[in-house]
């Protein structure tokens, strides 16, 4: 029980509990990521934030959302104009519960580890991930979510 009771309480126990009972709705992990860029290139287009929450829940990969910020981020800084759309739905995600704060902050993390990656495709993306930042910290902090 001693044992038991480490793995429980450590770090990302919730999200290893999650991860043992399976992958999601059966999925494996490359058709879950092309699932999380239709449903925001689907947002982009139609901005319908109730079917883009319909789509991410009904994946049931809470342990992954992360992807999906990642995915977002990233698109917008090869779209700039995507930005403003984006911008609003992960903020509703994060209001909603949908994205929890640690999904959030790990997808901006694994942007900042692939900066250097993504600036030989998209020579701003540095300026522009930091522009990000900034914008969704303002955002958060006027939302009273952080």
């Amino acid at each position: 029980l001693v044992f038991a009771e480490g793995h429980i309480n450590s770090r990302h126990a919730a999200e290893r509990l999650h991860r043992c009972w399976g992958s999601g709705a059966g999925r494996d992990i490359d058709a879950t990521k092309a699932s999380m860029d239709g449903l925001l290139k689907e947002y982009i287009g139609s901005q319908d934030v109730e079917e883009a929450s319909r789509c991410l829940s009904s994946l049931k990969v809470p342990f992954f959302h992360h992807e999906c910020v990642k995915q977002a981020i990233i698109m917008m800084l090869e779209e700039p104009a995507n930005q403003p759309k984006l911008t609003s739905l992960l903020t509703k995600f994060s209001q909603s519960g949908l994205i929890s704060d640690h999904q959030m902050s790990t997808g901006f993390h694994r942007v900042k580890q692939r900066l250097p990656d993504l600036e030989l495709d998209i020579p701003q993306a540095g300026d522009r991930f930091t522009d990000l930042v900034l914008k969704m910290e303002e955002v958060f902090l006027k939302n009273g979510a952080i």
